[in-house]
């Protein structure tokens, strides 16, 4: 592509037209850079909020586990205070003299 012959800048574009471009450029850089910063926050605060109920999920799965896991172990626990209850019945009985073994 040719260059163009300083005169025509001189010209056709004032001196401080060129700064005044420059810093243009630079104000829209700038704007741009904000709007990228802008969304990057807003997709920060999203996945924040994913991650936040994410957490909220797990909280509360594993309250529900922990609930049925210790309903789990009160019914084991009553069972097993059944069976003892059998047991001690079973030995008090085994224990008693029988009539037929009185003189």
């Amino acid at each position: 592509m040719p260059s163009l012959p300083p005169e025509l800048l001189t010209r056709w574009l004032q001196p401080g037209a060129l700064v005044a471009g420059a810093v243009g450029g630079l104000g829209l850089l700038i704007s741009a850079f904000r709007n990228l910063r802008a969304d990057l926050k807003e997709e920060m605060r999203a996945g924040e909020a994913r991650v936040n109920k994410r957490i909220d999920e797990l909280r509360t799965e594993m309250k529900e586990e922990m609930r049925a896991s210790e309903e789990r172990i009160n019914r084991r626990i009553d069972e097993v205070k059944e069976e003892m209850k059998e047991i001690k019945a079973l030995l008090i009985q085994a224990l008693k003299p029988s009539p037929a073994a009185k003189p």
